[in-house]
């Protein structure tokens, strides 16, 4: 049978495309409740993304970490942007081990429609959704302890990134060299230490979202990354202890 009706998160991203062409004060101040609608099915999409992954990953304490702990505020910070729009248009949640401001690597869920006023070709652009496992701009500490985990037991990440199923390994921020100190490390380990941010990345187009079971499929998905999560979340708690 067709579908007739939009599932809750479609209606998320089809305000966010509304939100991308119109993105200034009057326009969200008139669409308001709109917004406050999407929120809400929003946060309570993450909540339930907050359950699911810990029934696979123990790190993860529903108990412990709320969706404000994961979520992110639509408001723009312009103060030193040469963008000034007010709204962001994306949408993401990071469940990981303390929440956002942690230092632990996570779960990311991204939903993003394309950027009208982007310049680009209509085929170049197509938004960006996905599904991000991993840690972003680790601090300096953590960073050397992922560095030194990797450089150790660097077998154990690459079979915990070939395990992750349909997620690829993101290598587009690194060094062009070896820090210094790495130098004897073997050759296939080597682009893991000059990493500096761990990431794997599953993107979808928009039909993913067109699921009322979103957030089993979401978690399902994550769940092949758990292993990289806790290599990961080991080196930042070494870094933790010895104060990096």
């Amino acid at each position: 049978m067709e579908k007739t009706e939009k599932t809750e998160m479609m209606r998320v991203y089809d305000f966010l495309v509304k939100l991308s062409e119109n993105n200034e004060k009057e326009w969200f101040d008139l669409h308001k409740s709109s917004y406050l609608e999407v929120k809400s099915i929003f946060e309570n999409f993450t909540s339930a993304l907050i359950s699911k992954i810990s029934g696979f990953d123990d790190e993860i304490d529903p108990s412990r970490l709320g969706v404000k702990d994961c979520t992110y505020r639509i408001y723009r910070d312009v103060r030193f942007s040469a963008d000034k729009s007010p709204y962001k248009h994306h949408m993401g949640a990071y469940v990981c081990k303390g929440g956002k401001k942690s230092p632990y690597a996570g779960y990311y869920f991204h939903m993003e429609p394309p950027d009208p006023y982007s310049g680009k070709r209509e085929k170049e652009n197509t938004g960006f959704c996905a599904l991000y496992a991993g840690l972003y701009r680790p601090g300096s500490g953590v960073l050397r302890s992922i560095r030194e985990e990797a450089a150790a037991n660097g077998d154990s990440f690459l079979n915990a990134m070939k395990y992750a199923r349909g997620f690829k390994a993101d290598y587009g921020n690194s060094l062009t060299r070896l820090p210094s100190g790495y130098g004897n490390i073997p050759q296939k380990w080597q682009a893991l230490v000059k990493l500096r941010e761990y990431s794997l990345v599953k993107t979808f187009g928009v039909d993913y979202l067109d699921n009322s079971d979103l957030a089993d499929k979401v978690a399902s998905d994550f769940s092949v990354a758990r292993e990289y999560i806790h290599l990961l979340n080991r080196a930042v708690a070494y870094a933790l202890e010895e104060n990096y």
